[in-house]
């Protein structure tokens, strides 16, 4: 590696060979166009080239790597370089037919995470987080991640990562996961900031009463039921329930 990597990025680069190609395998036959977030000097990418992808887009950040990344795929015709921060690109613009793959940095993890499923629902993606959070993800229980990210997408835990894969070495263990679109999703898109503004007011007195919370920010709740648990007592069914019950008012409160 002939590039100095930046603390900033977050850049812990996989180099298990053996990792990759599971990864790779996680990715359905049906799928032609591929978007690699942060693909550094493309130890992952390498193994995404295959016959029937039509496209592969790879954003990365650090310029430092555009000169390798050109190089090693300058005879690709379907390879398309971006040289640019994630969280400053119109995802919209990208089929969601396609798949998005990353290591995501571990310090942006769930800001790109947010990103993605607020402006655009991908047919899948296969991403890899730090374990701890990763298992906030795929908890049984809702938080006020998981309840956001589930009403679109099926999410499921494939595999745990060694930090030994990586150079350098992160402080934990990884884990990659898939994230399945739901065909009938829970929410619609023109809700999730509403629900966003829902979740974060119930999550932030997380050890309350659901009944408690919503007396303090004087909604009606007398036609409710079921208010006399707590947030992740609830099953994301019943949680979306309870947010389109109070939609009218949360309407007022936070429009």
């Amino acid at each position: 590696m002939h590039v100095k990597l930046k603390k900033k990025f977050g850049q812990n680069f996989l180099v298990d060979k053996n990792i990759s190609r599971k990864i790779f395998n996680l990715i359905p036959n049906n799928i032609t166009k591929i978007i690699e977030i942060g693909p550094g000097i493309g130890h992952l990418t390498d193994f995404l080239l295959k016959d029937h992808i039509r496209k592969l887009t790879l954003i990365e950040i650090d310029s430092d790597f555009l000169s390798t990344l050109n190089e090693k795929y300058k005879k690709i015709k379907y390879v398309e370089i971006i040289n640019q921060d994630i969280m400053n690109l119109d995802l919209s613009v990208y089929d969601p037919d396609s798949i998005i793959i990353s290591n995501l940095p571990y310090n942006i993890s769930s800001q790109v995470l947010v990103k993605i499923n607020n402006y655009c629902h991908f047919k899948m993606m296969v991403l890899m987080f730090q374990k701890e959070f990763a298992e906030r993800l795929t908890s049984s229980k809702l938080n006020n991640l998981n309840c956001l990210i589930k009403c679109f997408y099926e999410i499921k835990k494939e595999f745990n990562i060694s930090r030994n894969s990586f150079i350098p070495s992160p402080k934990i263990e990884s884990s990659v996961l898939t994230f399945k679109k739901k065909e009938q999703s829970l929410l619609e898109y023109k809700d999730i900031n509403l629900f966003t503004n829902f979740k974060s007011m119930i999550f932030i007195n997380k050890r309350k009463k659901i009944s408690t919370i919503l007396k303090k920010h004087k909604f009606n709740i007398d036609n409710l039921t079921h208010l006399d648990m707590r947030a992740e007592e609830y099953n994301l069914n019943e949680f979306v329930f309870l947010y389109k019950k109070l939609k009218p008012e949360l309407i007022n409160k936070f429009s």
